[in-house]
């Protein structure tokens, strides 16, 4: 469903129109190999910025908006 929803696949049927408020939909797929299973993304955020508990790490991995090189991730 998520592919149909980001564009990636025609739906089957049916049609769906997002909210006005929505600026941007971001996903992780479920497939991706990683060549050390410990790299996932929260590891790497984790171990590059130390400081962030892991709350601040969820916020700023689910936050799409996101795209600079800076870590911004706040309570």
């Amino acid at each position: 469903m998520l592919k149909t929803l980001m564009g990636e696949i025609k739906p089957i049927a049916g049609e769906y129109k997002f909210s006005e408020t929505i600026k941007s939909i971001g996903y992780y797929e479920q497939d991706l190999k990683w060549e050390n299973p410990e790299d996932i993304p929260f590891n790497i955020i984790s171990q590059e910025y130390p400081d962030l508990t892991p709350k601040q790490v969820r916020k700023y991995l689910a936050d799409v908006r996101s795209k600079k090189g800076a870590c911004n991730a706040e309570n």
